[in-house]
């Protein structure tokens, strides 16, 4: 593999600059009232069993948040330790 030199990065960089990119394709879906209705019927019919599914992402999003705290415990603490 080749290994870029700067002017080639800078090059790289400025003919993209015309582009946007993204990292997520921006298509939405609008759910109408009748999707709505149907939503509501099967969360009363099959409710319980969404219940682990939700503890689930409840529980990843604890770690997540413990992460980033450590994260930003870590990077104060060297942070500090270089300016010391």
């Amino acid at each position: 593999m080749r290994r870029l030199s700067p002017p080639d990065r800078i090059g790289q960089a400025e003919s993209c600059k015309g582009e946007e990119r993204t990292a997520v394709s921006r298509e939405y879906q609008i759910v109408g009232r009748k999707g709505s209705a149907a939503l509501r019927q099967f969360l009363a019919k099959e409710g319980t069993t969404l219940l682990p599914m939700v503890e689930l992402i409840e529980q990843g999003q604890l770690a997540v948040e413990a992460l980033v705290a450590q994260l930003g415990q870590a990077t104060l603490e060297a942070v500090l330790a270089m300016s010391a």
